[in-house]
C-alpha cells in the first residue's frame, strides 16, 4: 500500500502551499513513505479528474490540495489529516498496516531522559534518618 498526497505546484494560496509543506514534514518526521503528485503537471489528469470527483469538498469549494489517498482509497483531506495528527491516529487515518515510527526526538531528550534514568537513590544513605 502506497500513501499519496495529492499537491498543486502552482498554487496561489499560501494557505495551501503551507498546507502542504506541513503534512510532508509530519509524513517525513514519522518516517512515513509516501508519493507525492502534482496534479497540475502534465500527464496527472486523472489524478486530478480523481481529486475533483472523490475528494470532500468543504463549504461548496472545490477541493484543495493536500489531499491524502492509500493507493486508490481516499483517506481524507488536510483537515482531517491535521485532525488525526493531534489525536495520534494518524496510521489510522491513513489506513497503514503497521505503525510507523514515532516522531524523531532530539539527542537532548534522550540525553535529559536518561539522566533521569541514572539518578537513584543512594542504597547505603538513608535521608529519611540523616545517615550517610
Amino acid at each position: 500500500m502506497v500513501v499519496k498526497i495529492f499537491v498543486s505546484g502552482i498554487s496561489a494560496s499560501k494557505e495551501v502551499k503551507k498546507h502542504q509543506q506541513r503534512a510532508q514534514f509530519i509524513l517525513d518526521s514519522f518516517r512515513i513513505e509516501y508519493e507525492k503528485i502534482d496534479v497540475t503537471e502534465p500527464g496527472f489528469e486523472a489524478e486530478k479528474q480523481l481529486m475533483k470527483e472523490v475528494c470532500k469538498r468543504r463549504n461548496d469549494q472545490t477541493a484543495l490540495p493536500p489531499q491524502f489517498f492509500n493507493d486508490d482509497e481516499y483517506c481524507g483531506d488536510w483537515i482531517d489529516f491535521e485532525t488525526a495528527s493531534e489525536e495520534d491516529i494518524l496510521p489510522e487515518f491513513l489506513k497503514l498496516k503497521e505503525s510507523p515510527s514515532k516522531p524523531k526526538e532530539s539527542e537532548e531528550e534522550h540525553k535529559e531522559d536518561d539522566k533521569v534514568k541514572d539518578k537513584e537513590p543512594d542504597e547505603e544513605s538513608d535521608p529519611v534518618n540523616g545517615d550517610n
